[in-house]
C-alpha cells in the first residue's frame, strides 16, 4: 500500500478521477502524528491520501459538476432517510456511508464510503457484537459495526438512487423538460427500479 503526504487540490482531483474508474471504498483512518487521513481502496491497489474522506468525496462530486449537499438532499427525498444517506455519483456508481470500526478510544470523525457495486458478500462477523463483514470485489474484507440487514438496505437504496440518476441523465441527454426534483417520476416508471431492487436482494444471502 502506497501513501501520500498532505494532498493539494490538484492531487485529490486526479485521484478522484482514478477512483471513478476503479474505486471500491473510501476509508477514514487515524495516522499517528498526522490526524485523520483517508485510505482509497481500488480494484488493484490501495493507498493513503492526506485529506479526510469527506473532503475527497466533495472533490469527486465537484468533478462530476455536482454539489455534495445537492446530491444528499435529493437522496434524502428519494430514500426517506435523514442519516447515513447514500449518494449517486454516476449512472452506475452510488456510495453508501457507514461508521468505520476503529480500535482504541480515538475514532475517525468522517464516514467510510463504499461503492454499492463493489460489495460481493455481506455476512456476520461477530453476531453477538452486531458486527458485519463486507467482502469487496478485490477480495478485501471490511468489518463494520452494523447488522447485515442494515447494510443490505443501504445497498438496495443505492440501486434505487442509481435508477433516478439514470432517469435524470437520460432526460438531460434528450433535451427534454426535466422535473424539478429527481424523485418526481410517473408511477408506471417504478416497475424497473423495483425489479432492480428485487435483483439486488437476491444477490445477497
Amino acid at each position: 500500500m502506497s501513501s501520500y503526504g498532505k494532498s493539494d487540490l490538484s492531487d485529490v482531483f486526479m485521484m478522484g478521477r482514478e477512483f471513478m474508474r476503479q474505486g471500491l471504498a473510501i476509508k477514514p483512518i487515524l495516522t499517528p502524528g498526522v490526524g485523520e487521513t483517508t485510505r482509497l481502496i481500488m480494484l488493484d491497489r490501495s493507498f493513503e491520501i492526506g485529506c479526510t474522506s469527506q473532503r475527497f468525496l466533495k472533490v469527486i462530486c465537484e468533478a462530476q459538476f455536482f454539489e455534495f449537499q445537492f446530491l444528499r438532499k435529493q437522496a434524502m427525498k428519494i430514500t426517506g432517510k435523514k442519516q447515513l444517506v447514500p449518494i449517486p455519483l454516476a449512472n452506475n456508481i452510488a456510495l453508501f456511508p457507514l461508521r468505520p470500526l476503529h480500535e482504541g478510544e480515538a475514532q475517525p470523525r468522517n464516514f467510510l464510503w463504499i461503492v454499492h457495486r463493489s460489495v460481493q458478500r455481506i455476512g456476520d462477523a461477530e453476531p453477538a457484537n452486531q458486527l458485519s463483514k463486507l467482502t469487496l470485489t478485490n477480495g478485501e474484507d471490511l468489518v463494520v459495526p452494523y447488522r447485515p440487514a442494515f447494510i443490505k438496505q443501504q445497498v438496495r437504496d443505492c440501486y434505487l438512487l442509481e435508477y433516478f440518476f439514470q432517469q435524470a441523465h437520460n432526460c438531460m441527454k434528450s433535451s427534454q423538460h426535466c422535473p424539478a426534483h429527481l424523485d418526481l417520476v410517473h408511477s408506471e416508471e417504478w416497475r424497473d427500479p423495483l425489479l432492480k431492487i428485487a435483483e439486488a436482494i437476491r444477490n445477497y444471502p
